[in-house]
């Protein structure tokens, strides 16, 4: 996470804290969607109990020290959802831009296959829009980490 976040090329100062695993996400935004059935090839998981126990591994994932050791200003999960809640649009850009004039982005919490050399993240650089976010995938090569696009 920290080589995804030092070297992407975010626009934005602020992460609002990871609270949901890319699974999670996925039940969320695309609830008929097939792409839990992607994710389970391309990690070469074979049944629901091994995806659960890797889901449970990645709700453990703890990425603030990463965030803020990244150079990004960390949000509280508890604040980014009471800027939601404020009704008057206006008024909610204004607390937005004040507290992150560059602008907000989300994760999700890093969904690792068995062998840990391959993830899937979530990156949304346009928090709680109606879009879907995009899903990003990183292999493990040659002491680094390559995205596929």
């Amino acid at each position: 996470m920290a080589t995804l976040l030092k070297y992407q090329d975010f626009n934005c100062n602020c992460v609002i804290e990871p609270r949901h695993t890319l699974l999670d996400y996925m039940k969320i935004e695309r609830p008929t969607g097939n792409m839990e059935k992607e994710i389970m090839k391309w990690t070469n998981i074979k049944s629901q109990g091994e995806k659960d126990s890797l889901n449970t591994l990645s709700k453990q994932v703890n990425l603030n020290t990463t965030i803020i050791e990244s150079g990004y200003k960390l949000i509280p999960a508890r604040l980014a959802d009471s800027i939601v809640r404020i009704k008057d649009r206006d008024e909610r850009i204004r607390v937005m831009d004040s507290l992150c004039p560059k602008g907000f982005m989300a994760l999700s919490k890093p969904f690792f296959n068995k062998s840990m050399d391959t993830v899937f993240i979530q990156i949304d650089n346009m928090p709680y829009s109606c879009l879907s976010m995009p899903i990003s995938l990183y292999y493990y090569l040659n002491n680094d980490w390559i995205i596929n696009y």
